[in-house]
């Protein structure tokens, strides 16, 4: 293959990824709403799950503060010596503790599933971002490759085969991250659907 036959078919290509990225990022350049139709939901669901969280724990303290228990406290009054209770506080208590553990132990499926939902739809806006920033750079370096292959085309001016080839290296590469960024969205919004699904009748 001539010179001249490569660089044809390198621009081709470039030119095919260039549309590419271009209907990708048109896709993905508007983050608002993207964002808010595909986690839609999310908040209510974290706030039903707070809200169930902390109903439990409060069900579960409660007799611990309501009956906290008390100690004598002597007092000396005018008339000899006499005492009253005082009330104990009852954080570090053994029944505190207990009660403490009781709760993990009934209610740890909520607060996994809070924290699963939470860290799941923070980690899918970062690479639904990293996706987005991804196509535009690949977008601005098939903008630019594709403009250096017509010079070559049009000039005869012959560009050295290492440069063609970190070219097409670095677009391969920016394809890549891509690819890796799509499939770790979908692996976190597959979590996120799951738990939704879950609480769907909340």
């Amino acid at each position: 293959m001539c010179h001249s036959e490569l660089i044809e078919l390198l621009l081709g290509i470039h030119v095919a990824v260039l549309l590419g990225s271009l209907a990708a990022f048109y896709a993905y350049s508007d983050r608002t709403d993207g964002f808010a139709a595909s986690l839609k939901g999310n908040n209510e669901t974290l706030r039903e799950l707070r809200r169930k969280i902390c109903r439990a724990l409060e069900i579960n303290l409660n007799p611990v503060f309501e009956s906290p228990g008390a100690v004598p406290s002597p007092v000396l009054g005018p008339n000899g010596g006499t005492y009253v209770e005082r009330s104990v506080n009852p954080v570090g208590s053994e029944i505190y503790r207990e009660s403490i553990r009781d709760f993990l132990e009934d209610r740890i499926e909520f607060i996994c599933d809070y924290h699963s939902l939470f860290n799941a739809s923070k980690r899918w806006c970062f690479w639904t971002d990293s996706f987005r920033n991804i196509v535009l750079g690949l977008f601005c370096w098939q903008l630019f490759s594709s403009f250096i292959f017509l010079i070559d085309k049009a000039t005869k001016v012959d560009i050295s085969l290492w440069v063609l080839a970190s070219f097409s290296t670095i677009s391969v590469l920016a394809i890549m991250s891509a690819i890796i960024s799509v499939i770790f969205r979908l692996i976190h919004y597959r979590t996120i659907v799951s738990v939704r699904l879950k609480y769907a009748e909340l």
